[in-house]
């Protein structure tokens, strides 16, 4: 029946999205910019009980990630005018690498709330230009299935991730996973050149 041929070919159109090689680059860079996410809302806190930071000032370092994510989805409409999805991409993510890598060097409260500005302007800007390019790379007739592939990978990464972060800052430290992500984050600024044919 009509129904079993849809059930059945269902399993290889997601295959051929996943056989897309710019589907699995974006897909690769936007597991990045979750997974780094992830891990600025659990090292965060370790990190400022480390350097005896109190309560307070931790949460000024998530309020200032907030502010800027806020800010930056009202000035996005006027960045994009003047900016590509490949340059609000590349920027983002590199921006996001250079964070991770300061991050663990600061000592005062202050100074990391301005770097968690910093990561909360560059995720805030980098998901619009991931969703833009996710609909420029996929069929039209076939956006429903990517977007459904993007949520689940995130989804996913959401469930185990944290798990995984939680076990290497345990035997490595806090400050190595943030340098670990920002490595992450540099192979998904190199996957943003090779997604719009850079050399």
């Amino acid at each position: 029946s009509e129904a079993n041929v849809s059930t059945a070919s269902r399993p290889e159109r997601i295959r051929d999205l996943l056989l897309d090689i710019p589907m699995r680059r974006l897909l690769f860079i936007n597991w990045a910019v979750v997974a780094s996410w992830d891990v600025h809302g659990f090292v965060v806190p370790i990190l400022g009980h480390e350097k005896g930071f109190s309560a307070t000032e931790v949460g000024a370092i998530f309020a200032a990630f907030g502010a800027a994510s806020i800010i930056v989805r009202l000035i996005i409409p006027m960045l994009s005018k003047h900016l590509s999805s490949r340059m609000l991409m590349t920027g983002s993510v590199v921006l996001a690498a250079v964070t991770f890598v300061i991050y663990p060097l600061l000592e005062s409260a202050w100074a990391m709330a301005m770097c968690a500005f910093a990561f909360g302007l560059a995720l805030g800007s980098v998901q619009p230009a991931i969703l833009a390019t996710l609909h420029d790379v996929t069929p039209s007739n076939r956006h429903g299935e990517a977007l459904a592939l993007r949520s689940t990978f995130s989804q996913s990464s959401m469930l185990v991730m944290p798990l995984i972060f939680g076990a290497i800052g345990t035997a490595v430290g806090s400050g190595f996973l943030l340098w670990m992500m920002a490595g992450f984050l540099g192979a998904g600024s190199w996957q943003v050149r090779r997604l719009f044919g850079a050399p």
